[in-house]
Order: structure tokens, then C-alpha cells, then sequence
């Protein structure tokens, strides 16, 4: 953990304090716990995507009465994969289990998960710190 804000603070050189302030409060009140050791690789795609979408929700600054678009969009699409993964019992493991004998869905679903981690690891920082 400590190693983790260490990291955080010296990639953060050039931000605000404030947006440091937010990303160490995350971390100590942050669920670092994760899927169970046997969960298969969507189970953990899935978990991790959710979390990070979450946790930027939670940061996104929106002291305007007026959401911005962008954001009430991002909820939208968090509440599509949150219910999505709900219907599928994703975060319990039965869509691994399900799709071991379809390998063409399962590697589908783990490559759309994949550019979903992509998109939310590169392109989505900027406007929410």
C-alpha cells in the first residue's frame, strides 16, 4: 500500500494537490480486495473494469447542479455493465464457467473486457482528475 502512494505521488508531480488529496483518500477507502483465487479471467476483467469505473465516478469533482453529459453517460454505461455482469453472475464466476464450453463467446467477451480495461487505463484520466 505504501508502495502504491509512493508511486502515485511521483506520477503526480504535476497535478494539483487537490487531485493528489483525491487519489490517496481513494486509496485508503478503497476495497482493494479481489475475486477469489480460482475466479477466471472475466470474473477478474469484469471485477477490475467495474471498480475502476467506480472509483472514478466517485472522484469526478461535479459541484455544478448540471451534470456534465459526459458523466451522466459514463453513469449510464457503468449501470449497463453493473447489470449486465448481474444478470450474468459475472463478479461470482458463472459466465467463466458457462463459456468454458463456447470458446469463441468466451474469448469475444474477454476481448470486448480487455478494450473496455484499455479505454478506462488511457483515455479516461484526463477529464476526471
Amino acid at each position: 500500500m505504501q508502495q502504491l502512494a509512493k508511486t502515485t505521488r511521483s506520477a503526480n508531480r504535476g497535478t494539483t494537490g487537490r487531485q493528489v488529496d483525491r487519489v490517496q483518500k481513494w486509496q485508503k477507502e478503497a476495497d482493494f480486495s479481489v475475486p477469489p483465487v480460482d475466479a477466471g479471467v472475466i470474473t477478474r476483467l469484469y471485477s477490475a473494469n467495474l471498480a475502476t469505473m467506480k472509483w472514478a465516478l466517485d472522484v469526478a469533482d461535479i459541484t455544478d447542479k448540471k451534470v456534465p453529459r459526459y458523466i451522466r453517460r459514463f453513469w449510464r454505461t457503468y449501470g449497463l455493465l453493473h447489470e449486465w455482469g448481474s444478470y450474468h453472475s459475472a463478479s461470482a464466476g458463472a459466465l467463466d464457467r458457462c463459456l468454458q464450453k463456447s470458446v469463441e463467446l468466451r474469448d469475444n467477451i474477454i476481448e470486448l473486457l480487455a478494450g473496455i480495461g484499455e479505454i478506462l487505463s488511457q483515455g479516461m484520466w484526463s477529464p476526471v482528475l
